[in-house]
């Protein structure tokens, strides 16, 4: 059985704390993530460019990975392939690896 979840839209909003909250709408759900500018800027201007730009809107998690034996402990990744054609979007150019920050 495959199951495919999709990303249908994305959208940003500035929180009173100064931390920005995007919101990603999927086929199973929303998830709300929460970005950190004053550790990682450039990481949070480079995403919310493509939020901005609906770069996001229909495309899929292509990668799901769950740490054996728990619920807490896992990653996805998407954003990079069409959900209608399976073919990957073009980017810009990447960011300074910002782990490093603190």
């Amino acid at each position: 059985c495959l199951t495919v979840l999709a990303v249908t839209a994305c959208s940003s909003e500035a929180q009173p704390a100064g931390n920005t909250i995007v919101t990603i709408d999927t086929s199973a759900g929303a998830v709300k993530v929460e970005l950190y500018a004053d550790k990682a800027p450039l990481t949070v201007k480079n995403f919310l460019d493509y939020v901005d730009a609906k770069h996001y809107d229909g495309t899929i998690f292509h990668r799901v990975m769950g740490k054996e034996n728990s619920e807490r402990d896992f990653m996805i990744q998407g954003g990079g392939f069409d959900a209608a054609t399976r073919k990957e979007k073009d980017t810009k150019a990447g960011v300074k690896n910002e782990a490093g920050n603190g």
